[in-house]
């Protein structure tokens, strides 16, 4: 079972939470697409607190299985999104996870002080620079 509910929650998410359309778009529609990225946001939040199954909707741990020590293959999968919209849509469109995503948010930070992302992640400055040329003014 668990292995469905990650593969569902994976695929959701990267298909709504992703930064490459917003990036990309111009005039009204990128007003569309950006309040639409906050409310797939919200509905992320509300999938992550109704899902009791989950340690961050059951208010256990940081991650979406373990605890506050072990990462899933949701977080391997989905991090690298929620990074991208961090920083590139932070940058480029000033976008921000909504503050009203309390487990988004701790989930995000919480990802960000793992060892291993902290050893892999990419710099500011070089997802910045790959990103320029898609983000048009």
């Amino acid at each position: 079972e668990e292995r469905l509910q990650a593969s569902a929650f994976i695929e959701w998410t990267l298909a709504h939470i992703s930064p490459f359309k917003l990036l990309g778009a111009i005039g009204d529609r990128r007003i569309t697409l950006f309040k639409q990225l906050q409310n797939d946001f919200l509905e992320l939040e509300n999938k992550l607190k109704n899902n009791v199954n989950t340690e961050l909707g059951g208010g256990g741990g940081a991650f979406f299985f373990g605890n506050h020590q072990h990462m899933s293959i949701v977080e391997i999968m989905v991090f690298p999104y929620l990074e991208r919209v961090v920083v590139v849509l932070g940058h480029f469109r000033n976008f921000s996870i909504p503050e009203e995503c309390v487990l988004v948010i701790k989930w995000y930070k919480a990802m960000c002080e793992v060892d291993a992302v902290v050893k892999t992640r990419q710099d500011y400055n070089v997802l910045v620079d790959a990103y320029t040329k898609y983000a048009p003014k």
